[in-house]
């Protein structure tokens, strides 16, 4: 397959994969760019940035979950909750770090592989470990 044929593909792929997250309520930015096999669960929590997946100029590496709901052990019957996630610009997910339900973190951070995001992770910071924990402050 010519370069020019695999980048029209590429493009015509990446097209429809943002209109079905529209489909689903999902808000999208411009010029959005997915890559690979992805699955967004509860569509309609998620909101993305311009030129990226969620804020800007964030990256997200391989097999990342994000989870919007969580089980509300608390309650008498098992139910799940949603709650939105916030990650600021330029923010890298390392592979196989998991963000769970409601947290925030702030712009500039970096997110450890395998690392289990369940509390809000500071900007200008590296969080690691399970569960994640900032271990660094990054210089800007």
């Amino acid at each position: 397959m010519s370069l020019k044929i695999y980048n029209r593909v590429t493009i015509f792929v990446n097209y429809l994969r943002v209109n079905k997250l529209q489909l689903l309520g999902a808000t999208v930015g411009k010029q959005v760019r997915t890559f690979g096999r992805f699955t967004a669960m509860n569509a309609k929590y998620l909101q993305i940035g311009d030129r990226v997946v969620i804020g800007s100029d964030v990256r997200i590496s391989t097999n990342v979950p994000i989870h919007t709901s969580k089980l509300n052990i608390e309650q008498s019957r098992s139910e799940h909750v949603q709650e939105p996630i916030r990650i600021g610009n330029n923010v890298w997910n390392a592979s196989s770090c998991v963000i769970s339900t409601g947290v925030t973190i702030g712009d500039n951070s970096i997110i450890a592989a395998g690392a289990v995001v369940i509390d809000d992770v500071p900007g200008n910071s590296i969080a690691a470990g399970i569960s994640a924990k900032e271990i660094s402050k990054l210089r800007m």
